[in-house]
């Protein structure tokens, strides 16, 4: 199923919808407050990728296995966090030169 070019076109699809409710999110948000620092988003992906890495290899004792994992749930986590406080970093920035 992997193999198809159409595969593809659904996870590229997946991620541009994931990201465009997103930014509809952050725009409805009603907060002219200053966003969290951006090493609390590091933190938290960490210990994401922690919890995963821990779970999977409790559950298979494959150390490797467990670093990829852990890795790729912590980058996929970073990745959504840094878009999110660009966004929000962004609103309020335009919202203090109105003022």
């Amino acid at each position: 199923m992997t193999a198809s070019p159409l595969w593809f076109v659904f996870i590229g699809t997946g991620v541009l919808s994931a990201l465009l409710s997103m930014r509809i999110s952050i725009d409805q948000e009603e907060s002219t407050k200053k966003p969290e620092s951006y090493l609390i988003y590091i933190i938290l992906s960490i210990v994401v990728g922690c919890i995963f890495a821990a779970i999977i290899w409790f559950t298979t004792k494959d150390l490797g296995m467990a670093f990829i994992i852990g890795g790729i749930f912590t980058v996929c986590f970073l990745g959504s966090y840094t878009v999110m406080y660009v966004l929000k970093r962004k609103r309020w920035t335009e919202e203090i030169e109105e003022q």
